[in-house]
């Protein structure tokens, strides 16, 4: 298990790996994180499709930060359909945003321990939206 803090005084993005330096993350923990990294990434790309089929419009066919209202909870005044309001998807993918970041940390501070290759680690570079192994600093919202 890891956990990510942010530096307070760097700005940059650290992890830290529960247990001795024995128990660090392995080749396996880093095929295990890089599936899921590249499994949620490709969840992400798909953002704009997935809002139109999950996002409440209201009337004029704007989507809405909350529900009306007026709305009855039981349904009589309004069917949703099943539909979330804009502020349900926006911290659903808030939420997405930071597993590919931690998940993106967690991959590139065991790069060194696992000798991940230079095309995985670029790809991880990328899908984390960081530029390059140092500079994380661009994580403003953790």
């Amino acid at each position: 298990a890891f956990c990510l803090d942010k530096n307070k005084e760097s700005g940059q993005l650290e992890v830290y790996w529960e247990g001795d330096d024995d128990e660090l993350g392995d080749g396996d923990d880093v095929e295990f994180l890089m599936e899921h990294l590249v499994r949620i990434s490709d969840l992400r790309k798909k953002k704009l499709e997935f809002e139109d089929k999950f996002v409440w419009r209201n009337g004029d066919g704007k989507y809405d930060t909350a529900l009306p209202e007026e709305l009855d909870y039981f349904g009589e005044t309004l069917q949703l359909n099943g539909k979330m309001t804009t502020s349900e998807w926006d911290a659903i993918w808030k939420y997405c945003d930071a597993l590919i970041l931690a998940l993106g940390a967690a991959i590139l501070s065991l790069a060194d321990e696992v000798s991940l290759d230079e095309s995985d680690y670029n790809l991880v570079l990328e899908m984390s939206n960081f530029t390059s192994d140092t500079d994380n600093s661009n994580h403003e919202e953790l």
